[in-house]
């Protein structure tokens, strides 16, 4: 039997994915074609199929012109032996299996020609691209959770403690949800984390979306580890909290000063007292009779200084939000946002 010598230009070779987008866990079907135009001998030659990281080859599935045919697996190559007679054209088809531990995304499969028994390679390379997609059952993680109302303020849900209807939630990526009647909500693929490693997820509860007087006492937003194809509860524990309102105007302080007057020292003894025996949210309210709005925020922020001070030197103390807003005389808030919040941390 004579061999031909083999030139680049003798065989031409395509491949194809019979599937372009595929999920992990699943077979991807290829086709090969291989032609001789050039040929004047019978040919025999190696055709080597370089698989992708993290494919291996189905057995049983490659045929040659409808015929049944085995490769030689060497790591990530198939390995097959072939004679072609001048003009003939062969066709190859065969099935790899895409494993969970693939990243998704795109990967190639490489086809070429070799002199038989050599590993020398000759002529062209032929590719075919498949990409990879997420699925949700196995890559996305899934968030479950529930608002409520917790009585007791422990941070826990006991029975006996309700979900609260109606509230917002906001991921950093913009995806919101809304709790049902029973409180409880589901972000449904939430992320798509590393399937090896997973990811942290941050969720913000929105307070302006709560009953009114109700308050968030546990973190907020809250972060959670999302793993790929699991579920994971996140919730936020609200109460109905008591708001204690002081109101202040400019004759509390020293004529065009920030400084308070010595008389209202004692009424914010009271006050630290008032806060101090019920869990509260303070709200302070202050009229400004001078319509000197640049005066009128040093004071404030100065009363909340003051505040501050006061509440961190209480033993017991629990996280006491301050609200302030600005008025004027009329009681009628500034043209430009004035309302601020802040926010005391036991020690």
């Amino acid at each position: 039997m004579a061999e031909a010598l083999l030139t680049p230009t003798v065989i031409e070779i395509t491949k194809r994915a019979v599937l372009t987008q595929v999920v992990r866990g699943g077979p991807v079907p290829y086709v090969i074609t291989l032609k001789a135009p050039n040929a004047k001998k019978r040919m025999i030659f190696d055709f080597v199929d370089t698989m992708p990281v993290g494919f291996t080859y189905l057995k049983n599935t490659a045929q040659m012109n409808g015929n049944p045919v085995e490769p030689k697996v060497e790591g990530r190559r198939l390995l097959f032996s072939m004679e072609m007679e001048p003009n003939e054209e062969v066709e190859l088809t065969l099935q790899l299996f895409v494993s969970p531990t693939v990243t998704p995304g795109e990967h190639t499969n490489y086809g070429h020609t070799e002199i038989a028994g050599t590993g020398v390679p000759f002529g062209q390379r032929a590719e075919a691209k498949v990409e990879i997609i997420w699925e949700h059952v196995f890559d996305c993680g899934d968030l479950i959770g529930q608002v409520f109302d917790d009585k007791n303020r422990n941070g826990i849900q006991d029975q006996e403690e309700p979900g609260v209807p109606g509230v917002r939630l906001v991921a950093v990526d913009g995806i919101t949800a809304t709790t049902d009647s029973h409180g409880r909500y589901h972000l449904t693929c939430a992320d798509l984390p590393d399937h090896r490693r997973g990811s942290t997820f941050l969720l913000k509860l929105d307070p302006r979306s709560l009953p009114v007087g109700t308050r968030i006492i546990s973190e907020n937003p809250r972060s959670v580890r999302l793993t790929a194809g699991k579920v994971t509860r996140l919730n936020f524990a609200t109460s109905i909290s008591r708001v204690v309102r002081v109101d202040i105007n400019s004759d509390a302080f020293h004529f065009g000063e920030v400084l308070l007057r010595p008389e209202w020292e004692p009424r914010l003894e009271q006050l630290i007292s008032i806060l101090q025996n019920e869990l509260s949210v303070l709200r302070v309210s202050y009229i400004d009779r001078d319509a000197d709005r640049a005066l009128a925020a040093k004071r404030v922020e100065f009363l909340r200084d003051i505040i501050r001070k006061m509440w961190q030197q209480r033993s017991g103390r629990y996280r006491l939000e301050i609200e302030s807003r600005i008025l004027n005389q009329l009681g009628q808030g500034w043209d430009e946002p004035n309302s601020i919040s802040w926010v005391v941390e036991p020690q």
